[in-house]
């Protein structure tokens, strides 16, 4: 699936230079997006597949040179963009897409000894079961209100840039050092795992996803931006590395990949199309500011979802094990 997405998007990047009309980019662009959406997600339970089979890894090893690869690539790329054009970018990225696919082709989708790969496990019953437990449930729904709420950070950070006076270079910058913010969570994540609940770890990424959003509905110069930038790590590679194991802890066994790639489906796909929908709607008519302040209100409200949901579970296991007592 991996393979067939990269190939995918790739052929479909190829045609963005040749869009000479609005109406053609609205063709070709949603069918880059249907095959790029997916690969991020596939990378996560691919490395998650890998990772739960060696004794010893962890995710964050495998996930932190993703980081390492952005921040390397992002500076050079923007400076060959503002020298060539911005189809330099379809171009590179098949170039760079056809390299994976490469190596791609060597790699087992399952590791050697995992129980079982993950698309022998599409029964309803297995599924019915997944969907049907609450706290899997109430976590999907909660990861689906935070996302929407976050997106204005993602969507419109380069916006907010040239807002304030910064430049192209200066958000290329702003990305590579965030994404070096990354590096330091995921190296340290088993440490983390160990000595806090995955739970905890999903409670502090959404308190600092809340300041990051705050802060930056002040900001007024692009060196605060690129600040407020470093705290990536602590938010969006903390999410990360808490929900992959918390969603571990979830799952039954034959359905842990599956519940992930759901889950990473609805934050990264359906949030992302709802929640730039209507930051943008609402950044037409009140400006960059005020959707950021509203994306925090609404974060600190699925923050506290979040919490309550956990008691309701808490009171629902200790119900279950009474009867089943």
């Amino acid at each position: 699936m991996y393979i067939l997405c990269f190939a995918a998007a790739s052929a479909a990047i190829l045609l963005i230079p040749f869009a000479r009309s609005m109406t053609q980019l609205i063709l070709v662009y949603p069918l880059v997006l249907f095959f790029l959406s997916p690969i991020a997600p596939l990378l996560d339970v691919w490395t998650y597949q890998g990772v739960s089979s060696r004794p010893g890894s962890s995710y964050g090893q495998l996930r932190l040179w993703g980081s390492l690869g952005f921040a390397i690539m992002v500076i050079p790329i923007g400076r060959l963009v503002s020298l060539f054009g911005f189809n330099l970018t379809s171009i590179g990225f098949a170039a760079l897409a056809a390299v994976s696919i490469i190596i791609s082709l060597g790699l087992p989708g399952v590791s050697v000894g995992q129980a079982v790969p993950v698309m022998k496990h599409r029964s309803n019953l297995r599924i019915r079961r997944l969907l049907g437990q609450y706290r899997y449930l109430s976590f999907l729904v909660i990861l689906f209100l935070a996302f929407i709420s976050i997106q204005p950070m993602f969507g419109f950070h380069a916006r907010l840039m040239l807002d304030v006076g910064g430049t192209q270079e200066l958000f290329m910058w702003t990305m590579a050092l965030a994404a070096l913010s990354e590096i330091p969570i995921f190296i340290g994540a088993k440490w983390l795992v160990s000595r806090f609940l995955p739970v905890h770890l999903i409670v502090m990424s959404f308190a600092v996803f809340i300041f990051r959003m705050i802060a930056y509905s002040y900001v007024t110069a692009p060196w605060q931006i690129m600040a407020i930038g470093l705290t990536h790590g602590l938010s969006f590679a903390l999410f990360l590395v808490a929900t992959v194991n918390y969603i571990d802890g979830l799952a039954p066994e034959g359905l842990k990949s599956t519940a992930l790639t759901l889950a990473s489906a609805i934050y990264m796909g359906l949030s992302g199309v709802i929640g730039n929908t209507l930051a943008g709607r609402l950044m037409d008519q009140l400006q960059i500011r005020p959707v950021y302040r509203i994306g925090a209100a609404l974060m600190v409200i699925v923050l506290i979802l979040f919490l309550v949901s956990l008691l309701i579970g808490r009171h629902i296991h200790v119900r279950s094990g009474q009867t089943n007592a």
